[in-house]
């Protein structure tokens, strides 16, 4: 009975001290640098002919850069009003090569902002926030301050 709680006293022990490091793999900084980290891996395989990771359907397609920025935030917009979402600001924002940044917010309902960022996640185009911050603003609304960045081809 003394040897089971002294390992369970050293397991605990071991377990407050492997926190601060858990807790800093979850950094969200590093957690945006690896989404677009990914997302330039995935566009630079899209280029191959021999392998290519992303679908047509995946990627924005345009003549140009602002023309891709133009059609995200377009989309952008779309999305929102079918939500009853306000969408306080669109710009564009900087990417590498091969990928369009869109910063915006919005605001409205909790529901349906975190619908709306979950949405733009799962669908098509390819979708990924690399900066967000959510807050309470007032009577059950909310802002969403985020960055994504989408994969585009001319």
């Amino acid at each position: 009975m003394g040897h089971l709680i002294a390992g369970a006293l050293i397991g605990l022990i071991a377990a407050a001290l492997m926190t601060p490091m858990a807790l800093g793999a979850l950094d969200t900084r590093t957690l945006a640098e690896t989404r677009l980290n990914d997302m330039r891996y995935r566009v630079t395989q899209a280029r191959s002919p021999r392998q290519a990771v992303l679908d047509d359907d995946q990627m924005v397609r345009a003549d140009t850069l602002l023309d891709a920025r133009r059609r995200i935030a377009d989309w952008l917009r779309r999305d929102a009003a079918r939500q009853g979402v306000l969408v306080e600001s669109v710009s564009a924002g900087s990417a590498p090569d091969g990928l369009v940044a869109m910063q915006f917010r919005i605001s409205g309902g909790e529901d349906a902002v975190l619908a709306m960022a979950d949405r733009l996640e799962r669908g098509k185009p390819l979708v990924r926030f690399v900066r967000w911050r959510v807050e309470a603003i007032a009577q059950g609304k909310i802002r969403l301050d985020a960055e994504l960045v989408v994969p585009w081809r001319g």
